[in-house]
């Protein structure tokens, strides 16, 4: 289970860093990603607090 968990750890870094990356490269930051990041953010929190607790 430790292994799975870090597993999905890095997968959740490795694809933030090229989302981010795309966003960058294709100059596509506006207020719409902001929206999306946030609710990716609050998802993201939620998968988090159901494997802690």
């Amino acid at each position: 289970m430790h292994r799975v968990f870090k597993y999905f750890i890095w997968l959740i870094v490795i694809s933030t860093i090229f989302y981010f990356g795309g966003l960058y490269e294709l100059e596509l930051i506006n207020y719409a990603d902001e929206y999306y990041d946030a609710r990716l953010f609050l998802i993201y929190s939620g998968l988090f607090s159901d494997m802690f607790y």
